[in-house]
């Protein structure tokens, strides 16, 4: 009984939270944007703070919104057929300037042996690879980041993240996935978040029947890899019927 309140807490605190903080980022980039008259570059750069702290909230919001159902199990995944090769664009979109900003390479490979279209839920498979690319720069002073979609053996597919960070030690790997930590393997690393990204990838991933592997050394850096059931999509149709529907979704 208390945790089925705790789940209800979170989830409605999550949902009244997202309304003033959508309204905080737009105000902000209206302003930002001189729809309210010029602005200096001082101004400028204190809202483009305000605007990365907002959006650092809404994580924050979606991660404990996805922990409540997922802890309720209540959490909806949907089977649609979709294109692997679209996963890379569309996360390359967020993540590319957030690399670029602290020097960083992001490099991405989608591997040809992998079949064209597989069935699972392409909104929750952009959530995991965010989550691990996020981290992984996060956790990276300098270097890359390398993404790799590929086809693992005859029955899985695969979300490999590698970075050149500084590593885990082998006593920190089972933490790092915990809800509300975050390895202190690094006292360089800045602090941003909870701690929860690496927990809903663990628990989304297992949602979707599959497992993830951590491999990582003191000053060898990191691999991330997540391991799912390989469902082939029967026809081409079925995918852009399903990307069409994707497409009309409203928004959260």
């Amino acid at each position: 009984e208390a945790s089925r309140l705790k789940s209800e807490l979170i989830a409605k605190v999550s949902h009244d939270l997202r309304t003033p903080l959508t309204s905080i980022i737009g105000f902000a980039e209206m302003v930002q944007l001189g729809l309210y008259g010029p602005v200096t570059q001082e101004q400028e750069e204190t809202l483009g703070k305000i605007m990365q702290s907002g959006e650092d909230l809404v994580v924050l919001v979606n991660d404990l919104l996805d922990l409540s159902q997922l802890e309720a199990g209540t959490l909806r995944l949907s089977r649609v057929p979709f294109a692997p090769t679209a996963l890379v664009p569309r996360m390359e979109n967020m993540m590319r300037l957030l690399a670029g900003n602290k020097g960083l390479t992001l490099v991405t490979e989608v591997t040809s042996e992998l079949p064209p279209y597989l069935m699972g839920d392409p909104d929750r498979l952009h959530q995991i690879l965010v989550n691990l690319v996020s981290n992984a720069i996060k956790f990276t002073a300098e270097g890359e980041v390398r993404v790799r979609i590929c086809l693992l053996d005859e029955t899985q597919w695969g979300i490999q993240v590698q970075d050149t960070g500084q590593g885990i030690p082998a006593e920190l790997h089972e933490m790092v996935f915990e809800e509300f930590r975050q390895a202190e393997y690094s006292a360089n690393a800045p602090r941003r978040g909870v701690g929860l990204g690496l927990s809903i990838v663990k628990q989304i991933t297992a949602a979707m029947g599959g497992s993830i592997k951590l491999e990582s050394e003191v000053g060898q850096g990191s691999i991330f890899t997540v391991m799912l059931p390989l469902i082939e999509a029967e026809a081409e149709a079925e995918v852009e019927a399903a990307e069409k529907t994707q497409r009309e979704r409203p928004q959260a």
